[in-house]
C-alpha cells in the first residue's frame, strides 16, 4: 500500500472529531490514499470543497471516516476510511456529478460562470480521478459521494435507501 498526504484537507476534515484527539497524526492511517488523492483532484477541479467542519451554518462531522458512533451502515464505504462526501460553496452534488458524468463540455459550462479555478487540465484530472476511485454516488443533491471498493469497473451507484 502506498502513502498519500492529501494537499487540500487537513486530517480534522477527514475524521471525526474523537478520533482526532485520540490518535493524532496517526489517523492518516484510516483513510485510503487512493481516496485522499481522489479528494486532492476533485479540489481542484471545482475549487473549494469541504468534508467535515460547518458549511452553511451546518456542522458535518460524519462526511469522511465514520466510526461505530456515527449510526452509519457498518457496511459503508465510508467506515472503511474507502468514501468522502464532498460539499461546495460553489456547486451542488447534481453539478458535481454532471461535470464529471458529461465530460469537459458540461464541466466548462458549470464551473466557468460560478467560480473560477484557474488553468485546469480537466482529460488529465477526471482521467485520474476515475483510476482512483470506482464508484460515485448518484441521488445525494448537495455533495458528492466518491468511493473506492472492491468493485471492477466504474459505476454510478443508487444513493443507499
Amino acid at each position: 500500500m502506498r502513502y498519500y498526504r492529501c494537499k487540500h484537507f487537513r486530517l480534522r476534515e477527514l475524521v471525526p472529531s474523537h478520533v482526532l484527539k485520540a490518535k493524532g497524526q496517526m489517523a492518516w492511517k484510516f483513510i485510503d490514499p487512493d481516496v485522499l488523492e481522489a479528494g486532492d483532484v476533485l479540489r481542484e477541479l471545482y475549487g473549494p470543497l469541504y468534508i467535515n467542519g460547518v458549511l452553511g451554518g451546518k456542522k458535518f462531522n460524519w462526511s469522511g471516516l465514520r466510526t461505530s458512533e456515527s449510526g452509519y451502515s457498518p457496511l459503508s464505504a465510508h467506515f472503511r476510511g474507502c468514501a468522502l462526501d464532498l460539499k461546495s460553496k460553489y456547486y451542488s452534488g447534481v453539478h458535481m456529478r454532471s461535470g464529471l458524468a458529461n465530460g469537459y463540455d458540461a464541466y466548462q459550462e458549470l464551473v466557468k460562470p460560478q467560480h473560477d479555478v484557474g488553468l485546469v487540465n480537466y482529460d488529465y484530472l477526471a482521467n485520474r480521478l476515475f483510476s482512483l476511485i470506482n464508484e460515485i454516488e448518484k441521488g445525494t443533491p448537495t455533495w458528492l459521494h466518491i468511493a473506492k471498493t472492491n468493485r471492477k469497473n466504474m459505476a454510478w451507484i443508487p444513493r443507499p435507501k
